[in-house]
This record gives structure tokens, C-alpha cells and sequence, in this order.
């Protein structure tokens, strides 16, 4: 079987022909010649000049032959002249041949006179002659700088005007005042010019490969290799109502008898209205009448949706919206960070997609310190071999490696070669049909697999390959965009069978890597990466011992403390001096404290095992900044507080009396009175210490606002932004702009207004509290290092410093000095206890020995139970945020169940009636 060439030949690679034929390949087809001449895949067409070429090449507006003969009769309309020459042959004249002045034809064939009813030009190569143009010679195809380079026929290209073919039309426009269908050779021709308005060059760079005009963007039909025509930004956002024939683009409904395309009408990317340029053919887009904006930037009010805020890109200041922002791809274009911003909010590190090439095709998969185990193999999928094409070798390990953090290339070779632990290949083990890859039409080289099949090559960097996947959609996209995180082919296919990514649940189209979930840090909009059925969280730890302990402390705590407060009013009633009125005041302090600590536990629980349970963790947004969790923490504070500042003031009251050794006074109305006055000053000072972190105050929310959680329209911020977080993304976005940790957070509030439009208010954001700091709605003693309370170098640079947090050393030196109190009081008055009874004579009385004894024990309950609640607790804190340990897992443990153990054993301690009635 031999390869014959059956259209423009083209170096092709020969080494995978299997057998000893000759050979040779063509620029589209690879024919097969049968033994009658015939051919089996394609068939030749026979030109006007005698010749013959491939089907596929004629009248496809290029000139693949000599004398672009393919191009003269296409549409049953005739481009050049067909004549016979002096000696009596048949011969083609193409355009620019006719009327230069030679005498190519007998009888002059070429008509050149030029008449008063004749449209005439310039002759392009014979720059003296005037000639008339003739329909045979408009919109002829021309290419000045081909393979087979061919000149129009008039200088000033108005031969390419009023095409009498509709397939040969590119667009229309007003040439010389008059309107004009110009030929599709024109469009984006460079520095030729027919149009007035030079519209015919309003061409971009849809992909750094591919240019087009404008008017070919978001028409649902792909003309880049890549689909960049079908994916630009403008295609973003479309006009849903309004719909418009373009001026210029490709046609793409069948025209009868269906030999020709026409064009249709079509919606329109919003950002070509009213941008000053005419884009629709009846100038729609630009009749101001008919366009409502919102008033931020250019973003369109369509079919009647309410305006909408936007992201403002840093630099040309337009706005784009939020659903095109942190999408993989630059909706600000060239001079947008937009993605830089996102990855940074995110924390996600860059991945690798594309494998270094050495030695010419061997890709370097091996790692240099797993040399030993490395060989190069010939990647063999799929298992076809195309001819033309030389396989992929690769130096690769021998061993599987965990796959979750490659992805593009890297993915796809150590998969499909079986390297890859607990994942399978992506690809498809079939062969790319004739009909594949519908976004590679222009650039498809055709040619066998397996000697067999037709099947297609694409040439690039000297060499032809076919590392292509098939989406389901019809498109294809490279290997390096197989599972790299982001949908390429738009209907998520080529991430689909990939182990490496976790898929956002809210988001279908959004993944993450299956190494950014269970992480701490939220990467997806929704926080399922942290909240699925691995890693989801409820507010007391999963499965811990802790939620029993939580419901038993707090019940108990409850009835004991209620038990106390109904017996201790009648007590206060039979008082008969001020020593012990002032006593039971003090200890009816204590047991309202002890019955908050309680009512926190009971409602912490309730909330943790009823109302929210495992949906916490997709709620704890609404739970950090929500007034459930606030009031909750200033119900614990005032609690813990009252009861540890009554104990205080009780234990140092004693010791008064005890060293004043005088005799208790009756109780009167002055007693009463500065009784009740000790009691508000508790109270008051409590509920200071539970309240103030909550008052809304620029120069309180420096050190009690832990963070903010945005709406997760923003997309830039996902999940709760530390100060920390947000000098990093604003640094970014401003450049120029240099923040640090002292930065205030209205500062940082109006940076942020400035990267979004803010006139519809339509997006919303949140304080994280004070007692938003986690699931617990506590005070927090113990800090991390994201957190927003923390002190401050002097220096003022943004590092942090958890040595020196004022707020936190101010509680805890208050606590710490409170229990010293309460220890020298309880040292003390046992002293004198012991030593009054000495000088009593009471050694002998037994009763006497047996009181005191009994009072020894009690202080002794007082202060254990004291230094087991608080000086622990203390110490860990100290040693917490000197960082000689890390104390956040035990922290949940401390704080429900070593700080509220106080509430459980001061009612049996603090007063003596409670062992008579309860």
C-alpha cells in the first residue's frame, strides 16, 4: 500500500509507517490509493486550467494552488477569466492578470475599457492603468503574502466591495459614503482600509494565537483552535433580550439551495453597547434611547433585573460582575489581578500543570532524589499508533506517588501510566475521529491510526501531535488543562475523572484540591471543603466526651444555684447582724453567677444537639456574627466574673472581720444600704467586663473584632478574613499601598469599599465579635496567631506579636490577684481561727474542735476548688501566648468544664443552709 500526497504537501514525519511502503503526506489529508487509482477516503476535484486538487481545499477562501485556480468557480459564480491564449490553449486568468497590459488572451479575451457606466480603479500591479472592474473580478481571493501569493485587482481595493457571492461577504459598512458589503478577505487585513469608519480592523487577540474581529466573538461558532472566541470576557455577559444581525462576523445559518451560510441574528456582549462603535447593522447598540445602564461602570440593566454591585478592576477602573470574578480566568483582561487577589484570599498555592521537556521529547517526571528508580518509557496512550506522529517518552519513577497535589500534564502521565495511588487515567482510550475536536477545524492535519482509522494531528513547535482530550461538548482542550481545577471545556468533562480536586457544592463548576479541604482554610464559597463528611465540625467537637459533660454541668449547676437563691431571701429576712447579711448578699452574687454559668452550658447544648447539630458548620457565619452567640458570651463573662469577684470580696471582708476581731453589729439601715451598693458595684463591673467588647466603637474594635465574613457574592473573600488576610489582598489590588497589623479596620473598610461598587447595597458584611471567636461564644484567653486581638511590635511592621496582648493580661492579672485574695483571706482567717480558739481554751471542747475543724475544711474546699478552676487555667494561658505551648485543643475541655466547676461546688460550700433544705 503506498501514501500518495492528494493536496499541499507538508513534512510529516514518516518513522510510524509500519510496513516498507513509500510514503508521503499532505497539509489535510492522507490519502489511500487503491489499485484502480482510485481514492478510499477522499476524492479530487478537477480545476478550470485542467488541473486537479483535494475537494476539501476548494473554494475555501485561501489559494492552495498556483494560480488560486481552487478559488475560480466557487457558488456557480466565476472569479478570474478562462480564454485561449495565442497558441490556441486553454488558460486561467486570475484578477490580477486582467486589464495589466499584456496580451494573455486572443481576441482580448480581458475586456478593459473603461466606460462613464463603469465602476473603475487602479490596477494594483500596473499602477498607470486605469480598468474597469468587472463582477468576475470582485471579491476575488487574494493573498499578498502566502504560500502562493496572489495580488487584488484594484489599488485601493474596491474590487473587494458589493460582492456579488453572500459566502465571499465578511461584513458591511459605509465605503465612500455609500453603504457596502466588503469581502471576508478585507476583515482584520491590517493596514488595508475600505471601510470609512475602518471598522473592518476592529480585530483582537482572542488567545495570544489567535486573532479575530470583534463581531466573531460569543457566536457560538468556534473559530480559534483553542475556543478563545467563545470564552473572552465579553462573552460573559450577553444581551438576553436584544438581538442584532452584526456587521461583520461569520454566517452561520444555511442559505438555500444550502451551498451558502447566511447570517442571523444574535445577542450581543453587553459591552459593546453604547461603546461609540456600531456593531449591529441597523446601529441598535448605539441608540442611547432604547439602553438603561446602571450607574456603575458599564454594566447593562437587562430585562428589567434590578442593578447589581461589581468588582472594579485596579486598574482601567471598569466594573465587571461578581459571578466572572475568581473564575480562572482575568475577566480585567491584561491589566487585572483579579485571580492574583483570589489565590491570595484563598491561600492557594501555584500548581504545575505542563512537564519540562529535556533531550528533545523525553518529559521529566522524576524527581532527582528518586534517580535510582527512574526509566524512560514511551507514553503509550491511547494505544494507537498515528502516523506521523513520533510518542511521548518519559523519564519517570517506578514507583506510585500520591497524585493529589499534580495536576494538567503531571496528572495525566503518572495516571494513565498507572503511577498514580488509588486513581485511574482521565482520558479516553479512543481514537479522535474525523468529526473531533470541533474547536480545531482550522488547524486539523489528517491522517491514519493504525494504518485504518482517520484520525487528525495538530503542528506545532516543529512537530505534529495529538495530546488532545475530547470533551464530552465536542470540544478539546490539551493535556496540561486536564484535571488542573478549572472547567476548560465548559461542561466540566475534563475534570470529572479526576481524583485530585473536591468539588464546591454550591458551585458546580468550582473545584478545589483534594488537598485545600479539611485544612482550616475556606477555599469554596459555600465552606463545604471544610464542611463535609470528613471534616465537618459542630460547636462542641465531634463525637466528644465533652457534650454529656457540657448537659450534666449545666443542669446540675441550674438546680443547685436555684435551690440556693429561693432558700437564701428568707435567710437574708432572719439576718440579725451585718457580718452575716452582708455574707449572704455576697453568696446570693455567687449563686446568680453560678446559675448563668449554668444557663450558658444548658443553652450551648441545646443549640449544639438540637437546633444546629451537624448544619453548624455551614451556619457558623450566621453564628459568629449573630446575636445568639453574643449573648451567650456576655451571659458566660458576667457569670464566671460576678461569681469570682463576689467570692473575692467575701473572702476579703472575712479577714476584715476576723483581724478586726470586733463584735458584729446589728443590722440596720445603713448596713443594708452599703450591702446593696457592693452588690451593684460587682455587678455593674461584670457586666462592663462581659458588654464593652461589644459596643460598637472604632477604637474598641481594634481589639475585640476578630475578623469580618463577607456575602459570598464578593468571591474575593471566602470565609472569615483576619486583619492579616486583608492587608495581603489590599496590598495586591493598590500596589503602592503599604499596610500593617496597626492599620485600623476603617481604614481597611474604606480600601475595601473602593474594590467594589457600593451604590446599590446590595452586598452585605459582618463583624466577626468579640465572642465570635469560636463555636463557644467565650471570653477568649487563648488567642491564635490569625486572630485580630493581638499586640503590636513597637516598631509598627505588620508581624505579630501574642506576647504582648493588653487585653488578655489585663483579664488574667485581674482573675490571678482575685485568687490571691481569696488564698491570703482563707490562710488567714484559719490562723485566726485556730489561734482564737487556743486562747479560748477550746482545745478540750470537742464541739468547739469539731466547728473549727469543720471550718478549716470548708476554707480549705474554698481554695482547692479555686486554684483547680483558675490557676491551671492561668498557667496554660501564659504559656499558650508565650508559645511554649500550643493550648487551642485543649481549650474547648478548659473552658466547659474546668472554669464552670466552681458553679457546681459553691452552692455546697458557701453557705451552710443549703445542706438543711436541698
Amino acid at each position: 500500500m503506498n501514501y500518495q500526497a492528494c493536496g499541499l504537501v507538508d513534512n510529516i514525519d514518516m518513522s510510524m509507517s509500519s510496513d516498507n511502503t513509500v510514503g508521503t503526506a499532505c497539509g489535510w489529508h492522507v490519502c489511500t490509493i487503491t489499485d484502480n487509482g482510485e481514492s478510499t477516503i477522499t476524492a479530487k476535484e478537477h480545476l478550470c486550467d485542467g488541473t486537479q486538487t483535494l475537494k476539501s481545499v476548494v473554494c475555501d477562501g485561501k489559494c492552495d494552488t498556483e494560480r488560486c485556480v481552487d478559488e475560480s468557480l466557487c457558488h456557480d459564480l466565476r472569479y478570474g477569466m478562462n480564454c485561449r491564449d495565442t497558441v490556441n490553449r486553454h488558460v486561467y486568468l486570475p484578477v490580477e492578470k486582467i486589464c495589466d497590459g499584456s496580451s494573455d488572451c486572443v481576441n482580448d479575451g480581458d475586456d478593459c475599457t473603461v466606460t462613464s457606466e463603469t465602476q473603475s480603479c487602479t490596477h494594483y500591479l500596473k499602477n498607470h492603468l486605469i480598468v474597469p472592474i468587472h463582477n468576475y473580478t470582485r471579491c476575488a481571493i487574494f493573498d499578498l503574502d502566502g504560500t502562493f501569493p496572489r495580488a487584488p485587482y484594484c489599488a485601493d481595493f474596491m474590487d473587494q466591495t458589493n460582492c456579488t457571492d453572500v459566502c465571499r461577504v465578511g461584513g458591511f459598512c459605509e465605503v465612500n459614503g455609500f453603504k457596502s458589503s466588503i469581502s471576508k478577505t478585507m476583515v482584520c487585513g491590517g493596514n488595508k482600509q475600505l471601510c470609512d469608519d475602518n471598522s473592518e480592523n476592529s480585530c483582537i487577540d482572542a488567545s495570544s494565537s489567535c486573532r479575530v474581529h470583534k463581531h466573531k466573538l460569543c457566536d457560538r461558532h468556534g473559530d480559534c483552535i483553542d475556543g478563545s472566541d467563545e470564552t473572552h470576557d465579553d462573552c460573559k455577559a450577553m444581551t438576553k433580550e436584544h438581538r442584532c444581525v452584526r456587521r461583520f462576523g461569520v454566517m452561520t445559518e444555511k442559505h438555500e439551495p444550502g451551498l451558502c451560510l447566511s447570517r442571523r441574528s444574535e445577542g450581543i456582549p453587553q459591552s459593546w453597547i453604547m461603546d461609540g462603535e456600531k456593531d449591529c447593522e441597523d446601529g441598535s447598540d448605539e441608540d442611547g434611547t432604547r439602553w438603561e445602564f446602571c450607574k456603575v461602570g458599564n454594566i447593562l440593566k437587562d430585562e428589567g433585573e434590578p442593578c447589581k454591585d461589581g468588582f472594579l478592576c485596579p486598574k482601567s477602573k471598569t466594573y465587571v460582575n461578581f459571578d466572572l470574578v475568581c473564575e480562572s480566568k482575568e475577566s480585567c483582561g491584561l491589566d487585572g489581578k483579579e485571580n492574583e487577589i483570589c489565590t491570595i484570599s484563598r491561600d492557594i498555592l501555584p500548581k504545575d500543570t505542563t512537564v519540562e521537556e529535556r533531550s528533545g521529547l523525553i518529559k521529566q517526571l522524576c524527581n532527582e532524589t528518586d534517580s535510582i528508580n527512574c526509566q524512560v518509557k514511551d507514553f503509550n496512550y491511547p494505544r494507537y499508533n498515528i502516523f506521523g506522529v513520533i510518542k511521548v517518552q518519559l523519564n519517570i519513577s517506578t514507583r506510585t506517588v500520591d497524585c493529589s497535589n499534580k495536576f494538567g500534564e503531571h496528572y495525566v502521565y503518572l495516571s494513565c501510566m498507572g503511577l498514580c495511588e488509588n486513581t485511574s487515567c482521565p482520558l479516553k482510550n479512543e481514537i479522535l475521529k474525523n468529526g473531533s475536536c470541533s474547536n480545531l477545524e482550522l488547524v486539523k492535519v489528517f491522517t491514519l491510526a493504525n494504518n485504518s482509522e482517520l484520525t487528525f494531528v495538530n503542528k506545532s513547535e516543529g512537530r505534529y501531535h495529538n495530546d488532545y482530550y475530547e470533551c464530552d461538548n465536542g470540544r478539546c482542550v490539551n493535556f496540561s488543562q486536564v484535571c488542573d481545577l478549572v472547567n476548560d471545556c465548559g461542561d466540566m468533562s475534563d475534570e470529572l475523572n479526576c481524583k485530585n480536586h473536591f468539588p464546591c457544592e454550591d458551585d458546580d463548576t468550582s473545584f478545589v484540591g483534594i488537598n485545600q479541604t479539611c485544612d482550616g482554610i475556606y477555599d469554596c464559597l459555600d465552606l463545604s471543603d471544610e464542611c463535609n463528611d470528613k471534616c465537618g465540625r459542630r460547636i462542641i467537637d465531634n463525637g466528644s466526651w465533652l457534650t454529656p459533660f457540657c448537659w450534666l454541668i449545666g443542669i446540675l449547676a441550674v438546680m443547685l444555684n436555684i435551690c440556693t437563691l429561693v432558700i437564701l431571701p428568707r435567710a437574708l429576712k432572719q439576718c440579725r447582724n451585718e457580718n452575716i447579711l452582708f455574707s449572704k448578699v455576697l453568696v446570693m452574687l455567687i449563686s446568680v453567677g453560678d446559675l448563668l454559668m449554668g444557663i450558658y452550658l444548658i443553652a450551648l447544648s441545646v443549640y449544639d444537639d438540637i437546633i444546629l447539630g451537624q448544619s453548624f458548620c455551614r451556619k457558623q457565619a450566621e453564628w459568629y456574627t449573630g446575636t445568639q452567640c453574643s449573648v451567650l458570651g456576655v451571659i458566660s463573662t458576667i457569670g464566671s466574673q460576678l461569681s469570682l469577684f463576689s467570692m473575692t470580696v467575701l473572702s476579703i471582708f472575712r479577714l476584715c472581720k476576723v483581724l478586726m476581731n470586733a463584735l458584729p453589729l446589728p443590722v440596720s439601715r445603713n448596713s443594708t444600704i452599703k450591702a446593696i451598693i457592693w452588690a451593684v458595684i460587682i455587678i455593674l463591673i461584670s457586666l462592663a467586663l462581659a458588654v464593652i467588647p461589644l459596643i460598637p466603637s472604632k477604637l474598641l474594635e481594634e481589639y475585640f473584632v476578630q475578623g469580618i465574613h463577607y456575602d459570598p457574592k464578593y468571591k474575593v473573600f471566602v470565609g472569615f478574613n483576619s486583619k492579616q488576610k486583608h492587608i495581603k489582598i489590599l496590598e495586591k489590588y493598590y500596589e503602592n499601598k503599604t499596610l500593617t497589623t496597626d492599620s485600623s479596620w476603617s481604614e481597611i473598610g474604606t480600601l475595601v469599599d473602593g474594590m467594589f461598587s457600593t451604590e446599590y447595597a446590595n452586598l452585605t458584611r459582618n463583624k466577626v465579635h468579640f465572642y465570635g471567636n469560636d463555636g463557644l461564644c467565650l471570653f477568649k484567653y487563648i488567642i491564635r496567631g490569625d486572630d485580630a486581638r493581638r499586640g503590636r511590635e513597637a516598631t509598627g511592621t505588620s508581624t505579630i506579636d501574642l506576647y504582648n496582648d493588653p487585653v488578655v493580661w489585663a483579664i488574667l492579672t485581674v482573675n490571678l490577684v482575685c485568687f490571691v485574695g481569696i488564698l491570703i483571706s482563707a490562710v488567714v482567717i484559719c490562723m485566726k481561727t485556730r489561734q482564737s480558739a487556743n486562747l479560748a481554751g477550746q482545745k478540750k471542747n470537742k464541739a468547739a474542735r469539731k466547728r473549727n475543724r469543720s471550718l478549716e475544711i470548708r476554707i480549705l474546699a474554698i481554695v482547692v476548688t479555686d486554684f483547680l478552676c483558675w490557676v491551671p487555667f492561668i498557667i496554660i494561658c501564659f504559656l499558650h501566648n508565650r508559645r511554649f505551648l500550643d493550648a487551642s485543643k485543649w481549650y474547648q475541655a478548659l473552658a466547659l468544664v474546668v472554669l464552670p466547676l466552681n458553679s457546681l461546688i459553691n452552692p455546697l460550700i458557701y453557705d451552710r443552709t443549703i445542706t438543711q433544705f436541698c
